[in-house]
């Protein structure tokens, strides 16, 4: 972490009114000191920070970047889909709206809080494939909703379900659940120290980041803290840092500043070395003055 880092976190969590709204047009101050160390973060963060990443994807798309068109819907989307257990697509039907045709995008993601962990789901449009992840997984799932048993395969067969009603409305088509398959664990899931109680939310916003950036999930229970003061800073100033980005924007640095360095030895030992035309021909120059 840089030091202006270290100032604008300083700034981010110092005392301040709690009802401040500090970002995204509704999280406030006391939101953010989630972010810290060891607390747990809630929902208006979660959906503060996916309302910055989606305006990321969209300038990036509108710019014609070659990456996977993506999206994420808010945390509050399978809530209302499933609300106490009970499936109703009308419910969200208007929720995908802002993202236009949704079948047109490689990835859609759909946060969501089960059994008091933050996990997500990934909907794949090019292989037609339906992913949970929860990499706290304890081995099983399930909560008790009104007297509902809910589970991942719930969860997920609810998904394939709302994909084929969205295909049916927002269309005009019909569209057989069977041609999505659905993956309950995914082969790509880090495994990281299942007591942790408080990195959830902050292991699914930057996997999602990841995964839609077209690379592979490589969260480690040591990036943890660093990628939650990430999400701080990036919810802070609106503003979404992307690693592979940043990487080259240092490689290319250093390569500019080796190559400055390379020409400067080259001009030094122009100028100054004994045999150089440079100085070859300021001699006889200065020969024909004294002549």
């Amino acid at each position: 972490m840089t030091s202006k880092q270290a100032v604008l976190l300083d700034e981010i969590f110092q005392a301040g009114e709690p009802r401040e709204v500090v970002s995204a047009g509704f999280v406030e101050r006391r939101d953010m000191q989630g972010l810290r160390p060891g607390m747990k973060i809630n929902d208006n963060v979660i959906d503060g920070w996916i309302q910055v990443f989606n305006e990321h994807l969209k300038r990036r798309h509108l710019h014609g970047a070659h990456r996977p068109r993506s999206g994420v819907l808010n945390s509050k989307f399978y809530e209302a889909l499933a609300m106490f257990g009970q499936y109703e697509y009308e419910r969200v039907r208007r929720w995908t709206l802002k993202f236009g045709d949704v079948f047109e995008m490689d990835k859609l993601f759909v946060p969501l809080c089960l059994n008091n962990r933050w996990i997500f789901v990934m909907l794949d449009f090019q292989t037609r494939n339906i992913s949970y992840y929860n990499a706290y997984d304890q081995g099983y799932d399930a909560v008790v909703v009104d007297g509902r048993l809910i589970t991942r395969e719930t969860v997920l067969c609810n998904l394939r379900r709302w994909v084929c009603d969205e295909c049916m409305c927002k269309k005009g088509v019909g569209m057989s659940s069977t041609s999505w398959t659905i993956q309950p664990n995914p082969t790509d899931l880090p495994k990281l120290d299942k007591s942790d109680t408080t990195n959830d939310a902050t292991f699914v916003l930057k996997s999602i980041q990841q995964l839609a950036n077209g690379k592979p999930i490589s969260v480690t229970d040591a990036l943890l803290p660093h990628l939650r003061a990430k999400i701080a800073i990036e919810l802070y100033t609106g503003c979404i840092t992307d690693e592979g980005l940043q990487r080259r924007a240092r490689l290319f640095a250093f390569y500019f500043a080796m190559k400055l360095l390379v020409l400067a030895k080259r001009a030094r030992e122009k100028a100054w070395h004994p045999n150089s035309e440079h100085v070859a021909t300021l001699a006889e120059t200065w020969t024909k003055r004294v002549a």
